[in-house]
């Protein structure tokens, strides 16, 4: 396994765990960054809620993958 893939499955678990984390704690902070305003304005507060928690699951997701070594082909 190389250090790359390790590494970057912990960034991406870092980054998705952030995310998932947000939008369970409905973090004021989170919501407030220019990306996630964007998505309030379109589909509201709890919508996009919803779609930064299932985007950080999926995100978990991937890191893990690289980290098994199944990320890269």
């Amino acid at each position: 396994m190389k250090t790359v893939e390790i590494l970057m499955g912990i960034i991406f678990i870092m980054t998705g765990s952030l995310s998932l984390i947000s939008a369970l704690k409905n973090a004021e902070w989170f919501f407030k960054t220019t990306n996630a305003t964007f998505l309030v304005k379109i589909f509201g507060r709890n919508i996009s809620r919803i779609i930064y928690g299932i985007a950080g699951v999926a995100i978990i997701m991937l890191g893990i993958l690289f980290i098994s070594g199944k990320g890269i082909s």
